[in-house]
């Protein structure tokens, strides 16, 4: 076989084999990047020294318009003036009440921020955290953070009903795998932050120091 042939034979297959995996590529429902981006998360001292917040959570500028006296002036010559009642602000205020945050510690950001075990222990004593095990079922049934909810990476992340209901909830989600080497809980508040959650921490020693630590643990399928 000419050598020439050969070549050109391998260099056909190439390209064949190239546009093959482009088309493969743009046709799936989560297309692979072409340029790798490393994956990361800020942790809770960087975020509240830069005051890291979702462009999305700025304040709309609510002041109100401020007449002239001319345009005041022609309103009431062509509008006819109407008595309204007076509000009490006390008495609206005392029938809604503003609930404070307990959480006035935690930007939100949108990407997914670490945070050490007291800090996750400190934030779970005060009640209203949404924790979640990124681990296997059987590692979660093996043992848990007491109150933890099950959510295996490798199940939830293929079910976007789940994930749209859980990026909603209002309560900051703490989530957590195996700790140092584990990215199964990184990869999870990934997609609940992409998912719209703004308030998504991880713990980054993970569940080994959690226990070792001794703070609460269950057994078991239930949280």
């Amino acid at each position: 076989m000419n050598i020439f042939t050969a070549l050109r034979g391998a260099l056909v297959l190439i390209v064949v084999g190239a546009g093959l995996g482009f088309a493969f590529n743009a046709l799936r429902p989560d297309p692979l990047p072409w340029k790798a981006t490393p994956k990361a998360a800020l942790s809770l001292e960087e975020l509240q020294s830069t005051a890291a917040v979702d462009p999305g959570q700025e304040k709309a500028n609510t002041e109100a318009p401020v007449a002239s006296p001319t345009t005041a002036a022609a309103e009431t010559d062509t509008v006819p003036s109407v008595a309204v009642p007076s509000v009490s602000v006390s008495s609206v205020s005392e029938t809604t009440p503003a609930v404070p945050d307990p959480y006035p510690d935690l930007p939100r950001s949108p990407s997914p921020v670490e945070v050490s075990l007291a800090k996750a222990k400190e934030l779970y004593d005060r009640g209203g955290l949404l924790v979640l095990d990124a681990r296997d079922r059987e590692e979660y049934a093996a043992g848990h953070i007491r109150g933890a909810q099950a959510a295996p990476y490798d199940e939830m992340v293929g079910d976007s009903e789940w994930m749209e209901k859980t990026a909603k909830d209002p309560r900051p989600i703490l989530a957590y795998c195996d700790g140092q080497g584990c990215d199964l809980s990184l990869d999870l508040a990934l997609e609940l932050a992409q998912y719209g959650h703004r308030r998504v921490l991880i713990l980054e020693e993970g569940f080994p120091a959690w226990s070792d630590a001794g703070y609460p643990v269950s057994r078991g399928e239930a949280p």
